[in-house]
């Protein structure tokens, strides 16, 4: 479980910041009126080598004048997903595996109301926090626990990364109990944040020229919406 959660943070964070290796196209999204937000896309192949279909990666970066400590807690709380994830449908943890001293750095496994299973990373440091997850099915699951292979698990990582505003005073403390556990310290209220959220799409369909605007005009609509709801749980104006 655990390399299955490294190997889907790491085809997250290449998703939202790729290299010149990671084979990304970006769009252009001018009519969309978001200039702040940048989809790619890229062709995935299936174990023949032929094209099966294309990825679309979207992101945009947000500042948030509440604490990183603050919007960490809220979007690794399963309780409030509802909050923030318009997909999610009465979301409740499973399995909680800790990786860390630190509150809120674990392995989790959530199941919603309809069965659907997401695998959950979650990390937080003095340089910064992230969530990563991805729908996961309850085969894959099943193969896992029986020893498959991790790299075999077809994963569509969407998720958060939260960073220092370089600003203010905004470093997570680890402190730890007389009994050896974690938990954060303090933060200063007044501090902000970076917020990136990044999303992934698959694409059921394929057009030889181009990509269907529907599908971007979608991708688009997640990702403000998403930002929108955070905003409004935090208490933050827009």
């Amino acid at each position: 479980m655990s390399k299955l959660a490294q190997q889907m943070s790491d085809y997250f964070w290449s998703g939202i910041c790729p290299s010149s290796a990671s084979q990304w196209d970006i769009l252009p999204i001018n009519n969309l009126g978001n200039g702040d937000m940048r989809i790619m896309s890229r062709e995935i192949q299936d174990a023949f080598g032929e094209t099966r279909s294309i990825v679309l990666s979207a992101s945009t970066s947000v500042w948030m004048p509440v604490s990183r400590q603050k919007v960490f807690d809220f979007l690794c709380d399963a309780q409030m997903r509802g909050e923030w994830d318009v997909l999610s449908n009465g979301v409740h943890e499973m399995v909680h595996i800790a990786k860390g001293e630190g509150i809120g750095n674990s392995i989790s496994i959530l199941a919603n109301s309809g069965n659907m299973l997401y695998l959950q990373d979650s990390w937080t440091d003095s340089s910064g926090s992230m969530i990563v997850y991805s729908s996961i099915s309850m085969q894959s699951l099943s193969m896992l626990m029986n020893g498959g292979d991790p790299s075999s698990v077809p994963l569509l990582p969407s998720g958060f990364s939260i960073l220092p505003d370089g600003h203010s005073n905004n470093n997570t403390l680890v402190e730890t109990s007389s009994d050896g556990s974690g938990s954060s310290g303090s933060e200063n209220d007044n501090s902000g944040c970076l917020l990136t959220f990044g999303l992934q799409m698959l694409l059921t369909s394929l057009e030889t020229s181009k990509l269907a605007y529907e599908s971007v005009y979608t991708i688009n609509e997640l990702i403000s919406c998403t930002i929108e709801k955070v905003k409004e749980a935090l208490g933050v104006e827009y």
